[in-house]
């Protein structure tokens, strides 16, 4: 728990020194966690930064099939080439 404690108020480097890690992927692996604390913070924060963010549809109609198709005008279309077309 004391290394823990540790990698949450120091730096990573700091913490692998004291805890006498030779390489810091130990320290980072097994002593950083993102803790339920952790992430109500940054909702503070982003709510602060941000105001408040608007509920939306957690589908985003830019990689769904649904969406409408736009045209560009000027664009050029090029048709897929099958199997049957490459021979």
């Amino acid at each position: 728990m004391c290394i823990t404690n540790w990698a949450r108020h120091l730096p990573i480097q700091v913490t692998q020194l004291l805890a006498g890690h030779s390489d810091i992927k130990t320290t980072q692996e097994y002593y950083l966690s993102v803790q339920d604390s952790d992430l109500k913070k940054a909702q503070r924060v982003q709510k602060k930064l941000l105001g408040e963010v608007p509920k939306a549809d957690p589908t985003d109609p830019k990689l769904t099939l649904r969406t409408q198709k736009r045209d560009f005008p000027g664009r050029r279309q090029f048709k897929l080439l099958t199997e049957v077309d490459e021979l």
